[in-house]
């Protein structure tokens, strides 16, 4: 996982990022030595933990810097994604960067999680999931405290969502966003015909419904 912030005091945000091998660490190192040699980080950090120490890591409480999600004294934030299909072009980099450089604080960020491996093993169409095929996905996050700042931040995230929009595909069911006005698409694909055929069968009365559920057949504005 990638993790680019907002300035920080007047100087870039840094980048992280974190994740996990099963194995030892001489094979770990191993396989990180070509990309670190291209390109040294400031710190590296390799530790080897019992699995509950790893759940705790990954999911608990860490440094902020380090943690898989987020954690601060925030009492409000925006998120949004998107998948990328491929690696980023060169422009679209340097979109992400002059959007990274307007980041209305060092708390707001963009996420780059990878995909691959398992979840690409089974096709599009085998489950409610669509983009098994994406080779990464983007979270963009904005988070904040004082109300006065909420335009800014929800502006910011909103602007470098769209910013990216030509390079990137569909979104993250599990990351709703209430701005996007063709979330079937986005979340499902081409599976959401198929969702509302599951819907008819187990829900024909649309008790379990809320902005953004998948829809009865025949019902494209929940009306």
């Amino acid at each position: 996982m990638l993790k680019l912030y907002g300035p920080r005091h007047a100087r870039p945000g840094p980048v992280t990022s974190t994740g996990q091998f099963v194995g030892p660490l001489d094979e770990l190192r191993r396989v990180l030595e070509p990309f670190l040699r291209r390109v040294p980080p400031h710190q590296l950090r390799l530790e080897r933990k019992a699995f509950l120490e790893a759940v705790n890591f990954f999911g608990g409480d860490p440094e902020p810097d380090w943690s898989v999600h987020f954690h601060g004294d925030h009492k409000k934030f925006k998120n949004t994604s998107a998948f990328a299909y491929g690696p980023l072009p060169p422009e679209a980099l340097q979109t992400l960067c002059a959007w990274m450089e307007k980041a209305p604080t060092g708390e707001d960020l963009v996420q780059l999680e990878n995909f691959g491996g398992k979840v690409a093993d089974l096709a599009p169409h085998a489950t409610a999931f669509f983009h098994r095929r994406a080779q990464f996905f983007l979270q963009y996050q904005a988070y904040w405290s004082d109300d006065s700042a909420a335009e800014d931040h929800l502006s910011w995230v909103r602007g470098v969502r769209d910013a990216l929009t030509p390079y990137t595909r569909g979104a993250y069911v599990n990351y709703t966003d209430a701005d996007l006005e063709d979330w079937p698409e986005r979340y499902y694909g081409e599976n959401y015909p198929r969702l509302q055929e599951v819907k008819q069968q187990y829900d024909p009365e649309d008790f379990f419904r809320f902005p953004q559920s998948v829809r009865l057949p025949g019902v494209v504005d929940g009306q």
